[in-house]
């Protein structure tokens, strides 16, 4: 059965009918049909645009996030540039931001086509900077960026503005729904007008329902503008701590100190909200605690507390980060890599400091300590022993310091303490003990070794008042600690008992130093083959190019090097030095030309033919220096093995490793074939002074001719020296003689004048 309809038994309950109620309820209805009808039609313009203020406010909010991710591929950026993300960070970052340009809204529009063109044409520019970054390496970061720092801000103000845009929009919309409403309510008052005065019920309710469907309308606009207001402020809060955490990190690379900046750090906290507090520990170079602390009345939303507690975390480790750097950079230029003990730098720096301090009474002491035959021990055993070597006195000198005593190394086999004493005599019995305690017997590389060390001490007086005095008069006391045949002494320094041998100093120290910054060379004198006219080996020939003074004989300075003690070290210089251009020169210069392999002739002297590592010495760099044992000739004076048994030891040893002897200036001194006879020889070398007036005098030339056939019967080779005309050359080719050499065919050599020469053959 059908079901009736209340209001139709209502309404027909209502009215008469009569002519007149016809026509006013005619009337009425028409009236209030056209009012439903235009209501209805109204209702349906409201209802579509609350649904495109709805689509707004979901384009605005997508936009935000966009607006957000966008802002993250800067900051991801700025991060990679100084080396605090990486390349694929940055990728992330552009993809999520990819991500939320390909949402679709509400509306059915995705987001990335609700973006200006600006906007996408300085996306388009940001991702070139980004596909730029795998070709960058690390040092280039920064440059990159500064390069690319245009493109990124012009993004940044796209991005800045997107919310701008959206905000223009909202509200264009809202005043255009504002005013269709206006509009439909002047209609709408009209016709109520007429309704109320045939319905005032229903006039009066369909008013009452319009009005709060308005209502509740400015309601939704106003809580979607609270939303963007609230959306705004937090963007401008994180913008905000963006803009304030890369200040920070520009004053952390200007050198802002972490104490400044963790009080900086909080002040700028407390001005963003009063509800936050920053919990930051420190202990030496290592961060333990960092806490960003939110209050339960703070506002901040979880997502942007985490987002500050990482951006100001950043910042702080770049902090430290710069501290730790620092303190790297501080201690490779302060100590040494090898021993790990302060440098001259910063042993000069704490001498300095301990000379300011100083009070009456008490004196501040240098100690130079000089590891003795160092140079040797090296040649002998190779530089990794020498640096286990330096190891083992860098870690007796770290145990043997005191609290008040700073040890440093200088150079080379040189090291250095100081320190504040009570007296002279409690600095000089401290170094007393130092000498004593770096005397001691260690095993490296298989050998047993004695070491010991000479040390110089200067004390501060009068005469002596900063660290470079100091280091002076300490350098001037360990060369007179190391006088020829005297090693582990020490010498303090007194200005006035050793004033007259400054002079003497002077001389040694320049030695010394020519040493150590090889302004000692090496040239070379052909020989050559009386036979054939041509090379057969050359003899190895020290000089000095001094500075401001030239080529120096060595008449003029080997004096000195004897007497400072540096007769073996220049001696293994001279050897290494020999074998080396025979590697690189002799060997391929005499192939090119079809000559014989040669050899070199290296003087020694007797203090190096008394070390008893000297054969270990010359057979290692004979086979570093792949130099057969056959083409080195080594050449003595007799003077020089005159009562050494241990030289002479030594020579019929190399003897049997087929390293040839010859015997030099034969001829001078009290040099006879008595003597010679009994000494292991292979060549036998007649000196100049035989060769004068070799071309007139008969007798001289007999001489000669008896000296060669007397040593071919003891079946030794022939050289002459001093040959410097063609007339003496004639003359020796009459008789039995092997080589000559002279300045008739060439003076000493550089290495590379040598090779020109013999490029002639």
């Amino acid at each position: 059965m059908a079901r009736k309809n209340p209001t139709s038994q209502t309404r027909k309950s209502l009215f008469r009918v009569k002519l007149g109620h016809v026509l006013l309820g005619l009337v009425a209805i028409a009236s209030l049909t056209t009012l439903m009808v235009y209501s209805v039609s109204a209702l349906q313009a409201h209802q579509v645009d609350s649904r495109n203020v709805l689509s707004q406010e979901s384009d605005a909010s997508a936009m935000t996030f966009v607006q957000r991710e966008s802002l993250n591929v800067i900051i991801s950026l700025k991060d990679w540039s100084i080396g605090e993300a990486s390349t694929r960070d940055v990728q992330i970052s552009r993809a999520l931001l990819g991500q939320r340009l390909q949402v679709v809204t509400q509306s059915g529009v995705v987001t990335y086509q609700l973006t200006p063109e600006s906007y996408r044409t300085a996306l388009k520019a940001m991702d070139g900077v980004v596909a730029g970054l795998r070709a960058i390496d690390p040092a280039g970061r920064l440059q990159y960026e500064k390069v690319s720092e245009p493109i990124m801000n012009t993004f940044a103000e796209e991005a800045r503005y997107l919310s701008q845009v959206f905000e223009k929009i909202t509200h264009q919309q809202t005043l255009k729904t504002v005013e269709q409403r206006v509009q439909a309510e002047l209609i709408q008052a009209i016709l109520l007008a007429i309704v109320l005065v045939f319905g005032g019920a229903l006039g009066a309710w369909v008013a009452f329902d319009i009005v709060r469907g308005f209502k509740a309308v400015q309601a939704k606009i106003q809580q979607q503008r609270e939303r963007l207001d609230a959306s705004k402020n937090q963007l401008l809060l994180l913008q905000k701590v963006n803009e304030k955490s890369r200040e920070f990190v520009e004053e952390i690379h200007a050198g802002l100190p972490t104490a400044d900046l963790v009080k900086k750090l909080t002040n700028f906290i407390d001005s963003l909200d009063n509800d936050l507090r920053l919990d930051v520990e420190i202990v030496g170079l290592e961060l333990k605690q960092f806490e960003l602390i939110r209050l339960p009345r703070c506002e901040l939303s979880e997502q942007d507390f985490q987002f500050m507690t990482l951006r100001l975390n950043e910042v702080m480790q770049s902090a430290i980060n710069r501290d730790l750097l620092e303190h790297d950079l501080f201690h490779e230029r302060s100590y040494d890599s090898l021993t790990e003990l302060p440098n001259r730098t910063y042993f000069t720096a704490q001498v300095d400091e301990r000379v300011a301090k100083v009070t009456n009474g008490q004196t501040v002491a240098m100690m130079l300590i000089d590891v003795d035959r160092f140079r040797d021990f090296n040649g002998s055993l190779g530089y990794q022993a020498g640096d286990t070597l330096l190891c083992e006195v860098a870690k007796k000198l770290k145990e043997f310091k005191s609290s008040d005593e700073f040890v440093a190394r200088l150079s080379g086999d040189e090291f250095g303490l100081a320190g504040t004493y009570v007296s002279a005599q409690a600095a000089q019995n401290r170094a007393e003990e130092l000498l004593a305690d770096l005397r001691f017997t260690t095993s490296i590389a298989g050998f047993e070794s004695q070491v010991s060390s000479s040390v110089g001490v200067a004390l501060t007086g009068e005469e002596i008042a900063d660290a470079v005095e100091l280091a002076r008069c300490a350098s001037l006391a360990i060369y007179l600690s190391k006088e020829p045949g005297e090693l582990g002494g020490f010498i303090v320094f007194d200005p006035i008992k050793h004033e007259s041998m400054l002079t003497t100093w002077h001389e040694e120290i320049a030695v010394r130093n020519a040493l150590r910054s090889g302004e000692f060379v090496v040239h070379f004198q052909p020989i050559v083959s009386i036979e054939t006219r041509k090379p057969v080996g050359v003899e190895a020939l020290i000089r000095w190019e001094r500075p401001g003074v030239g080529l120096v004989p060595p008449d003029q300075f080997l004096p000195i090097v004897n007497r400072a003690g540096l007769t073996v070290e220049l001696g293994s210089e001279v050897f290494r030095e020999s074998l080396a251009t025979w590697s690189r020169t002799l060997s391929r210069a005499f192939q090119s030309s079809n000559l014989p392999v040669p050899y070199v002739s290296i003087n020694v002297e007797a203090v190096q033919l008394e070390d008893e590592g000297f054969i270990d010495f010359v057979l290692n760099q004979a086979a570093l220096a792949h130099v057969p044992l056959s083409s080195i000739v080594i050449e003595v004076t007799e003077n020089a093995l005159a009562g050494s048994e241990v030289a002479l030891s030594q020579l019929i040893k190399l003897r049997e490793h087929g390293v040839r002897v010859a015997l030099d200036d034969f001829g001078t001194g009290y040099s006879n074939f008595g003597q010679a006879q009994k000494l292991p020889l292979d060549i036998l070398k007649i000196d100049k002074s035989f060769l004068d007036d070799i071309e007139s005098d008969p007798r001289s030339r007999q001489m000669v001719s008896d000296v060669t056939r007397m040593a071919k019967g003891q079946g030794l080779n022939v050289t002459v020296e001093g040959v410097e005309t063609s007339a003496t050359v004639d003359v020796l080719g009459t008789m039995a003689v092997d080589y000559i050499q002279g300045f008739h065919f060439s003076k000493a050599l550089s290495e590379v004048d040598l090779e020109r020469w013999l490029s002639k053959f």
